[in-house]
């Protein structure tokens, strides 16, 4: 009972320490010419909307894939560097239609700005852009995709299901020694 009691306190514990603010997403982008895979940072903004504050991963235009880097910025709408894009960078998570909204989120690979973003019409399911620009050339390419969003869990929500696994493990054993003395 005792070993019951000091886990369901250490549950208690880290549940009331788990309530944060920030949460991590894994994004990926596919389309004919552009593919994007980034693990995203955020803070809540409330009601299900995120402010994107740390980005990691890479785009790739047709070579190699290209490390990238958050425009930073938003939640209010801010301009890229060059001034081409208008960008918010909020994350809408499910059950949200899109997961970007009309300015999107901003990033930078190779000297290129680019911005991925929705377009809705009411009923339809989004239609993701990207955007990559050139500021040297003034070169805009554009490409047509999907986007998939995923939340990642964490690692206090891995603790917390570990802990109630070892909790139902204790009562068992707890159980199965009552019934072999009775017997």
């Amino acid at each position: 009972m005792k070993a019951i009691t000091i886990a369901a306190a250490l549950a208690a514990a880290l549940a009331t320490s788990s309530v944060a603010s920030a949460t991590t997403f894994d994004l990926s982008y596919t389309g004919a010419d552009f593919s994007l895979t980034a693990t995203l940072d955020t803070t809540s903004l409330g009601g299900g909307e995120y402010l994107v504050t740390g980005l990691v991963g890479t785009v790739t235009d047709g070579g190699g894939p290209e490390a990238i880097t958050l425009l930073a910025g938003g939640p209010g709408e801010f301009s890229s560097p060059s001034g081409t894009f208008q960008l918010d960078n909020v994350l809408f998570s499910p059950p949200n239609p899109t997961s970007f909204d009309f300015f999107g989120l901003g990033f930078t690979a190779s000297g290129d700005e680019w911005n991925l973003c929705a377009a809705t019409v009411s009923g339809c399911p989004a239609v993701y852009t990207l955007f990559q620009f050139n500021p040297s050339t003034g070169a805009l390419v554009t490409d047509s995709g999907s986007v998939t969003v995923s939340e990642i869990p964490e690692p206090a929500t891995w603790a917390m299901l570990a802990l109630g696994f070892v909790g139902l493990g204790l009562v068992g054993s707890r159980k199965a020694r009552s019934a072999v003395s009775i017997a």
